[in-house]
């Protein structure tokens, strides 16, 4: 499986998150009395906006999961700015507060190889850059707070040192680089996505030899 890292991110690709996003959250429909998702044109705004990024799995040559990010939490309708800033002040100064807003694979993927790829691929990232990654476990997902968690930790601890901290009561909690060195050899291929008019072009990345990092190509106007 490869994984990419992309910013700014427009249509067709948008689309394809989306579908995957609905079908992943729709399973906990009638699990809790909360709503799990985000509407379609927020997540669209998140995907795109300036201090968005994702980190996406691919299967052959479409997209089987991905983890969106918040590198702001200024604004944020989900936390309260002021926290996180005493808590962590030193890296909310320098903007080093990452929120994973959406970590979702396809039941149609091997689920999970593709949920280690993305999350090792997201961890080697933030620690590599010392940021800290809040990331909360939704209700429905398992009944013992710490199990999800844990897992998440367990497997972005095989790229790099950090601790778990338990920063709220609504199953919310942060990833803490304790080092920026990483196992580079799990770094995401950087492809910077900047409008609706960019596409990847993954057929002819996959007909072409050894491992070379995807191309954006523009879209026919």
């Amino acid at each position: 499986m490869q994984v990419t890292y992309h910013r700014s991110i427009g249509n067709p690709l948008a689309d394809k998150l989306w579908a995957i996003y609905e079908r992943g959250f729709s399973k906990f429909d009638e699990s809790t009395i909360f709503s799990q998702m985000c509407d379609e044109a927020e997540f669209r705004w998140m995907l795109s906006a300036p201090t968005g990024y994702a980190v996406v799995v691919w299967g052959d040559v479409e997209p089987v999961g991905f983890a969106g990010f918040q590198r702001s939490l200024k604004g944020s309708q989900y936390f309260n700015e002021s926290y996180v800033q005493a808590r962590y002040p030193d890296q909310y100064a320098r903007q080093q507060v990452h929120y994973c807003w959406s970590l979702c694979v396809d039941d149609s993927a091997d689920e999970r190889s593709a949920y280690q790829a993305v999350v090792k691929a997201s961890a080697a990232l933030a620690m590599r850059d010392g940021s800290i990654m809040l990331f909360d476990v939704p209700d429905g997902v398992d009944d013992a707070l710490p199990t999800a968690a844990k897992v998440f930790y367990r497997v972005a601890a095989t790229v790099g040192e950090g601790t778990l901290e338990e920063i709220g009561r609504q199953r919310m909690f942060a990833l803490v680089p304790a080092s920026q060195e990483v196992n580079e050899s799990v770094l995401p291929d950087i492809v910077d996505l900047r409008g609706s008019a960019a596409v990847i072009d993954l057929a002819e990345r996959k007909a072409s030899a050894g491992r070379k990092p995807l191309e954006a190509k523009d879209a026919v106007k």
